[in-house]
């Protein structure tokens, strides 16, 4: 069997990036497989190349593009796609961290017939409140036989097949389309679910980075019912009501935010009352920013 080497580009859109994204380039840099490009497309309004001194970083294949633009994280990817001369997308963030073998075990699998690979999320810092809920999340998952994620951090696919079915879905939200271009993508391609392949992660530091996390992710979902799904607004606003009614009974109650944070908790290294307190504090907060940003992107709407 012949091994093609398959060129990779990974595409890194970067907002006001922090000095994490020096960490991720230098792992970038120690890939022992050279057939790759790194397209950082920065939509801060000043040039981070200038302003980092990325230049001083010697690294290898990268091309940068400042946009200055500020219309989504989907609409980032899509420039740095169309920009990519790559036969596999790699779409990563400036938080990732790969291997110096990634590519490597990759590349195995795309010469097994693949069109798009699934790996699996490692959070690289789990020491912390707010990492330690998110390493137990996605070691409670990845442990599940019937797991079968429709994204992970470092998602692959060929770049003939993501342009095939016209690119990110870009309706004016910062991100949160990785699972419909997944889906679109299951529905006429061969997909490859390899948990041994590990894309490494930081999640967040402290409690700023959690809320503007979760805000995020809360806003999405009213606006995807809104402008993706087209329901009308009485629709969304039932809906929601639901999700608050049941968050409020939850918070107060707390017995499934309990049954959660031991479903997490057994999946801890170090068991110890401690950490299962963290895990409830962290639960609660996730479920209250999340919700919070719910709201905030109901107001707009509504």
């Amino acid at each position: 069997m012949n091994i093609i080497s398959y060129k990779y580009s990974f595409i890194l859109p970067i907002y006001n990036p922090r000095q994490s994204l020096i960490t991720a380039l230098k792992c970038y840099n120690s890939l022992s497989y050279n057939n790759f490009e790194i397209l950082l497309i920065d939509d801060s309004p000043e040039n981070t190349f200038s302003k980092m001194q990325l230049n001083k970083l010697e690294i290898k294949n990268l091309k940068y593009f400042h946009r200055n633009k500020k219309d989504g994280l989907d609409a980032a990817f899509n420039f740095g796609i169309e920009n990519s001369s790559g036969d596999i997308i790699v779409m990563a963030t400036d938080d990732n961290l790969p291997s110096s073998d990634f590519l490597n075990k990759l590349n195995k699998i795309y010469n097994e017939g693949f069109d798009f690979v699934i790996g699996r999320s490692k959070v690289s810092n789990p020491q912390n409140l707010y990492a330690l809920f998110q390493s137990s999340y996605e070691n409670y998952n990845y442990s599940r036989t019937d797991y079968k994620p429709r994204w992970s951090e470092g998602f692959s696919v060929k770049k003939r097949c993501i342009v095939d079915i016209g690119l990110y879905a870009n309706i004016g939200i910062d991100g949160g389309n990785d699972n419909m271009l997944s889906e679109k993508l299951e529905k006429r391609f061969k997909v490859k679910r390899d948990f041994s392949l590990i894309m490494h992660h930081r999640a967040p530091d402290n409690l700023n980075e959690l809320y503007l996390q979760q805000i995020q992710r809360g806003s999405a979902g009213p606006q995807f019912d809104r402008l993706y799904y087209k329901k009308n607004r009485l629709y969304i606003l039932v809906k929601y009501f639901t999700k608050f009614f049941i968050f409020f009974i939850n918070l107060i109650t707390q017995i499934y935010f309990l049954y959660i944070a031991f479903l997490y908790f057994k999946k801890i290294k170090e068991k110890n009352f401690y950490n299962f307190f963290k895990l409830i504090i962290a639960i609660n907060m996730k479920n209250l920013f999340h919700t919070i940003g719910e709201i905030k992107s109901l107001i707009n709407i509504l």
